[in-house]
């Protein structure tokens, strides 16, 4: 189902890439757009800007920006994700019940023809789930685009020739707050834990936004989710479609079900509605950690769902490359392994990372809290680690819980270059360096992948034989 045709007036508050690019998509459309941001403007976004009031745009920056744009009493607002729902723009948009839409929503509703749509949300592993699935369309020869949250937005995906017959979306928790009729024919859920509470007032609205992805899908469309999740199994009584089931005892769990995807420790295995068959070795996937497996199931499940050849997968998981930010072995220095796990920005996605390696550990972790409970990691910190260091705002409540679990040496530095300083006088051939923070960067840099090059930029440095940082409390 369509949404209503839109109005002759559209809000466009706040002016990053989605902003910008819902505003773009409006030129040229019997629309009038008035766009809104209460920040300083880069000198990127400046030059973007222009353009769009070149053609028709008009655009209101300043911090009463969003005030003036509201008097406008528009009959549509365009909202970009970086604007949570306690914001007082939002927050008198809702008490006045005017349609809010976020940038996915505008998109999907100015596509142009109907592709097989794929959206991928969850709180971690929805950029590696997109990646493998558009490796096994690609693999199988189908014309396949993929944006979304990371990424190109959908709305500038609206331009691209020829027409892909396959578009895989990331969606975020924030998107799918502000739909009205988004529905993708596969919606893919990894996994659920407390995460983005300073944008969500509680994790139960947190959660409700994330089953948003369901809730225009029909009875023929899929869910495809990770049964061994204990946030995800709750999910199912939302899905409105059918649902393909992803986890190592499915099989056994869900005997009456037809489609899945399960794992042994060497194969992937697949039904889809008779017999059960292998598509893919374990020992050939190059991603580190059991949440990639998850991850590349629940591709595996979304791709053959949506037409792609299953007799693909095997060579398109293997073909798969490392992703910065995410388990990303940025060197090995004197037999120690340096890994960069920057993204993983909440307590839970460090704990996976913990997991990933039989080798000890010595962890940096740290920066601006997002809800999440520490306390997840304390098995893992007693098996694996030998020494934490905690950095940023956090850094002191990781040592904390490193200090119960038993770990020898915890130790709060200032910054990551203390944190790293430290890290490489203790560590032993054999031994890794790990980079995964279980906290935003926003304390201390503008974004993960800003926190990620710095640590590469440490280890480029150590093997250059520059000195590095100072020291900090032990504990």
């Amino acid at each position: 189902m369509k949404p209503v045709e839109l109005p002759g007036k559209v809000g466009i508050l706040g002016l990053g890439r989605s902003g910008i690019s819902a505003a773009r998509a409006l030129v040229g459309r019997p629309v009038q757009v008035i766009a809104a941001d209460e920040n300083q403007i880069s000198d990127e976004r400046k030059e973007a800007i222009r353009e769009l009031e070149q053609k028709g745009v008009e655009v209101i920056t300043g911090p009463d920006a969003f005030d003036r744009v509201l008097k406008r009493d528009l009959p549509l607002y365009v909202t970009s994700p970086g604007i949570g729902k306690t914001h007082p723009a939002i927050v008198a948009l809702m008490e006045r019940k005017t349609p809010i839409w976020s940038e996915l929503e505008l998109g999907y509703h100015l596509l142009p023809y109907r592709p097989i749509l794929i959206a991928v949300t969850g709180t971690k592993g929805k950029g590696t789930t997109v990646m493998v699935t558009e490796a096994i369309f690609r693999a199988s020869g189908v014309s396949v685009a993929v944006g979304g949250n990371l990424g190109t937005p959908l709305c500038d995906l609206l331009s691209l020739s020829p027409k892909p017959s396959v578009l895989v979306l990331e969606v975020s928790s924030f998107q799918l707050a502000f739909t009205a009729s988004f529905r993708p024919h596969v919606a893919v859920v990894t996994n659920l834990y407390a995460d983005h509470l300073n944008w969500h007032p509680d994790l139960n609205d947190y959660r409700r936004s994330k089953e948003k992805i369901f809730s225009y899908q029909k009875a023929t469309d899929w869910a495809v989710l990770n049964g061994d999740d204990p946030g995800v199994l709750p999910m199912a009584a939302k899905v409105r479609g059918r649902i393909l089931w992803c986890g190592k005892r499915v099989s056994e769990s869900c005997p009456y079900c037809t489609h899945w995807v399960r794992t042994d420790e060497e194969y992937a295995w697949v039904s889809l509605g008779s017999t059960e068959f292998a598509v893919a070795r374990w020992d050939q996937f190059p991603l580190r950690g059991e949440h990639n497996r998850y991850n590349a199931m629940l591709a595996i499940g979304a791709a053959l769902l949506g037409g792609a050849n299953p007799t693909s997968v095997g060579d398109a998981l293997q073909a798969v490359a490392q992703q910065p930010h995410r388990l990303e072995i940025v060197g090995v220095i004197d037999g120690v392994t340096f890994v960069n796990d920057s993204a993983s920005t909440v307590p839970e996605a460090t704990a996976q990372a913990l997991k990933s390696f039989a080798e000890p550990i010595h962890l940096i972790a740290g920066g601006r809290g997002k809800g999440g409970k520490w306390e997840v990691l304390k098995a893992v910190l007693a098996d694996r680690v030998r020494t934490v260091y905690g950095i940023g705002e956090t850094g002191r409540d990781v040592c904390r819980v490193a200090q119960t679990a038993g770990v020898q040496r915890s130790s709060y530095l200032p910054d990551l270059e203390s944190a790293f300083r430290e890290a490489v006088l203790h560590a032993r051939r054999g031994e890794v360096i790990l980079l995964s923070p279980g906290a935003a960067s926003h304390d201390q840099f503008r974004s993960y992948e800003e926190r990620g090059e710095r640590f590469r930029q440490l280890v480029n440095r150590l093997r250059d034989g520059t000195a590095i940082g100072s020291g900090g409390d032990e504990k």
